[in-house]
């Protein structure tokens, strides 16, 4: 996912980080480089093979920085009726 890749080329950039619906294999590298920052992740169980579960698992490991998960069972409908179908 994009996001975990802008964030380890700029980790010293955030005080705080918002992933939505971006799971991914974090390495060893990017975890060390975003020890302390704060990420909130939100998704749904169909993200990916086991949605974010795993990411928040392997950022619960650090030593430090919050980690906040909202995790849906179904995905939320968009908030524009436009694209609700």
């Amino acid at each position: 996912a994009r996001v975990w890749g802008f964030l380890n080329l700029q980790p010293r950039l955030w005080s705080a980080v918002s992933v939505v619906c971006a799971p991914s294999d974090l390495d060893d590298d990017l975890l060390r480089k975003v020890e302390g920052v704060p990420i909130w992740v939100v998704g749904w169980t169909g993200d990916g093979v086991s949605g974010n579960d795993d990411v928040v698992t392997q950022l619960k490991k650090r030593k430090s920085g919050a980690v906040r998960y909202t995790r849906y069972k179904e995905a939320p409908a968009p908030p524009d009726p436009l694209y609700r179908d």
